[in-house]
């Protein structure tokens, strides 16, 4: 979730002073579009990376990423099978 919000951090607190004017408001909002544009733009590579830091977070304190338990049958909506985590 760091990783998806950290665009939204600084525009937060920053809309939230009291000296801030509309114009540089509108300016930091598109800058935050950008920066999530680009995001969605390049998400598999991005994602891997996020996988490869949420994995190096995981070994550190020495728990590893396990699949979640998969039914054998859905009933209202397809169940894709992987065979890792990623």
């Amino acid at each position: 979730m760091l990783n998806c919000l950290d665009p939204l951090k600084g525009l937060s607190a920053k809309l939230q002073k009291r000296d801030s004017d509309v114009i540089a408001a509108y300016q930091l909002i598109d800058m935050a579009i950008g920066e999530v544009s680009d995001v969605r733009a390049n998400i598999d590579l991005i994602w891997n990376k996020w996988f490869q830091e949420a994995e190096t977070i995981a070994n550190s304190i020495g728990s590893e990423i396990k699949l979640q338990r998969m039914t054998k049958h859905q009933k209202h909506r397809s169940n894709t099978l992987f065979d890792t985590a990623r």
